[in-house]
């Protein structure tokens, strides 16, 4: 029986530790799955994770080998109807999305050909190497930035409103970027529509914070189930959005809710919207300071 034939791999649990990705480092250690369809370019081998079949509170997801190549990321999945392979190449990315959601992890790259990968939490390390990589690559980085005090004190703005945002900041930022502004806006706890993506949701607005650097919007906040909307939050999703991917902002006044939103538009993809609390002064300067960089 051929592996286009073959029937996907039994999901797993993501709780359990056979549904943990691991890195594959040669040939050999390819799974029989996939062994036809992977490729090698030239003498090395490719940065390689695989990923098995697991199961989270969202849903299935299929077995995958995610190989990290020069200007691409290729991604083999064994579903229902065979191997698929989705190639995405680094120019044609418009931003990251990765969050942390109790002990289950996702990577989301939107573009023109969106992909969603869920991993388990133990492993965020495989898949933190194939973001950090991507982001090199689709930013313009400063390999000489120099850091200063200055940046430091932004930063620490936001111990002062949660150590969580903090210290997912400083394991979120580069090297080579500086951090130029730093906005938060704490959760805003009546029932407010937001679009988010391509979908218009109405909900407790949970806390976030918005990073200005010298090569990308980072933008991280709280994320809840409905049913514990009421409760503390249980993680984040932090958005990384390449400045040279945003074709310009736009700040508007809605009197009716009595909130700025902040609209980001996005090339190749849909636009994303921030809100901040209409008595929140620090938007509008925030909003110049990417207009004057993109």
């Amino acid at each position: 029986m051929s592996s286009n034939q073959m029937q996907p791999e039994e999901a797993r649990p993501i709780s359990t530790r056979k549904a943990w990705p691991s890195e594959i480092s040669s040939l050999a250690d390819i799974p029989q799955t996939f062994r036809e369809h992977f490729r090698q370019k030239g003498s090395s081998f490719p940065y390689t994770v695989y990923i098995p079949a697991n199961t989270t509170f969202f849903k299935r997801a299929y077995e995958k080998l995610l190989c990290l190549y020069d200007g691409y990321l290729s991604v083999l999945e064994d579903t229902r109807k065979g191997i698929v392979e989705k190639e995405i190449t680094f120019d044609k990315i418009s931003y990251i999305e990765s969050a942390s959601i109790l002990m289950v992890q996702w990577l989301k790259i939107f573009g023109p050909s969106p992909l969603t990968v869920h991993y388990h939490k133990m492993a965020e390390s495989y898949l933190g190497k194939i973001i950090t990589d991507i982001r090199r690559k689709i930013c313009s980085m400063d390999k000489t930035a120099e850091h200063t005090e200055a940046e430091e004190k932004l930063l620490e703005s936001l111990k002062t409103t949660s150590f969580k945002y903090l210290t997912t900041a400083k394991d979120m930022l580069l090297d080579e970027e500086t951090v130029t502004n730093v906005i938060f806006q704490p959760e805003i706890k009546r029932k407010i529509s937001q679009k988010r993506g391509k979908q218009t949701i109405t909900e407790h607005l949970s806390s976030h914070a918005t990073i200005l650097t010298s090569s990308e919007i980072i933008h991280i906040r709280e994320e809840k189930r409905k049913v514990l909307a009421k409760k503390p939050s249980y993680g984040t999703v932090t958005l990384m959005i390449p400045l040279q991917r945003v074709d310009k902002v736009e700040l508007t006044t809605d009197r009716a809710e009595e909130l700025k939103r902040l609209t980001v538009y996005v090339l190749d993809t849909h636009n994303l919207e921030f809100l901040y609390d209409f008595d929140n002064s620090s938007v509008d300067g925030f909003a110049k300071m990417i207009s004057d960089c993109v």
